[in-house]
């Protein structure tokens, strides 16, 4: 007799069976494929040779869950993604955007001395967007209609950001606005604002122009890899490297 089944072996399956394993419940997994891990898996498509089949890169998993279920123990590695990007132009000039904010700025320069200053205030605006989220994601939901809880809450992201900083109005633009305006907002140079709009339309069949887009570029922004915040990573032997950890967990 089992506690808890929980049907789908992909990698959010096997996390909650994880946590749910390590608060004493016995948990049975069922997945209809002979491999686990969903689209995060590494599969042999030729001889001796893994890929990332589904899920190439990691940003999202959040290092609490690492460090909550002790997944390096287990073998799991991310190596950091660096530089972020790459984008060649015309007539040798090219754009390089690093996780170091000051390399950033330097390769911006090439462009436009402003957006390389403006560079800076767009960080911190996203910052301020992620740390709300954060809070949020990690947190019980709470009822809008409870003046009390809604209290809490504002009180709990006040200690992560300055509330006079970053105002609802924000919040909601990014939920409701589209990628171009904001960067149009912040910068002159059409060459950053081709680099950074990638963020906003990957994975997806928008423009940068359309709503919706700016929470798009945001999704890329939340995640950290090696404490490092809205940054990417490599997961060492695929992404199947993440679901074999978790596989090889035992409580």
């Amino acid at each position: 007799m089992f506690d808890v089944i929980v049907v789908g072996g992909g990698h959010n399956g096997l996390t909650c069976a994880c946590y749910l394993a390590k608060s004493g419940l016995k948990v049975a997994i069922f997945e209809k494929r002979q491999i686990l891990g969903g689209a995060c898996v590494s599969e042999e498509l030729w001889p001796s040779y893994k890929l990332s089949t589904g899920a190439y890169v990691l940003s999202l998993y959040k290092q609490k869950f690492i460090d909550d279920l002790n997944l390096k123990k287990y073998g799991f590695e991310v190596y950091t993604k660096d530089p972020s990007l790459f984008l060649p132009f015309g007539k040798n000039k090219y754009l390089f955007i690093y996780n170091d904010i000051e390399k950033s700025k330097k390769e911006i320069t090439k462009f436009s001395s402003k957006d390389a200053i403006a560079y800076e205030k767009w960080n911190k605006f996203w910052s301020n967007f992620v740390e709300i989220v954060n809070v949020l994601s990690l947190r019980q939901p709470i009822s809008i209609f409870n003046a009390e809880e809604i209290l809490l809450l504002l009180e709990e992201i006040g200690k992560k950001i300055n509330l006079n900083d970053f105002s609802i109005e924000d919040f909601q633009r990014v939920i409701l606005s589209d990628a171009k305006s904001l960067l149009d907002e912040y910068f002159e140079s059409d060459e950053l604002k081709a680099a950074l709009s990638e963020d906003a339309i990957i994975g997806s069949y928008i423009t940068p122009s359309m709503p919706g887009s700016a929470y798009l570029l945001a999704h890329h922004l939340m995640g950290e890899v090696n404490g490092i915040k809205g940054s990417w990573g490599y997961v060492k032997g695929g992404m199947g490297g993440l679901t074999e950890a978790l596989r090889k967990m035992r409580y």
